[in-house]
């Protein structure tokens, strides 16, 4: 799993908790560095879960267009999470074929997320 969260008190937490269900979970700061990790030749990501709203650079929701734009990456299931109150966020996130979630949802809900869209239910 790569997950990637310009706030560090979202981040780490969040790296913690699916560590422990998880067997390897990495991260980064901003969507650029999303991008450049998911193309890298010698490591292949099983799941995205991305912030929305980052500073500086790529958002979550420009990350997500590059993925289903990239023939590679195209079919890596991803989550795009936020604090909420942005209009017309899910449905865009709906049209390129990934889940939108609040951050406020709960790890419980992620976790059972994570696990229908890889099809572990």
């Amino acid at each position: 799993i790569l997950v990637a969260d310009d706030s560090e008190d979202i981040r780490v937490p969040l790296v913690i908790l699916l560590g422990k269900r998880y067997s390897v979970v990495e991260s980064v700061v901003n969507g650029q560095l999303l991008m450049e990790e998911l193309l890298r030749s010698d490591v292949s990501y099983d799941f995205v879960i991305t912030d929305y709203y980052m500073v500086p650079g790529m958002t979550g929701l420009e990350a997500l267009e590059k993925i289903r734009a990239t023939e590679k990456l195209r079919n890596i299931p991803v989550i795009v999470l936020t604090e909420g109150g942005h209009v017309g966020l899910k449905e865009k996130v709906e049209e390129l074929n990934a889940v939108f979630m609040t951050k406020s949802s709960g790890i419980e809900k992620l976790y059972a997320k994570i696990e229908e869209m890889c099809g572990k239910k």
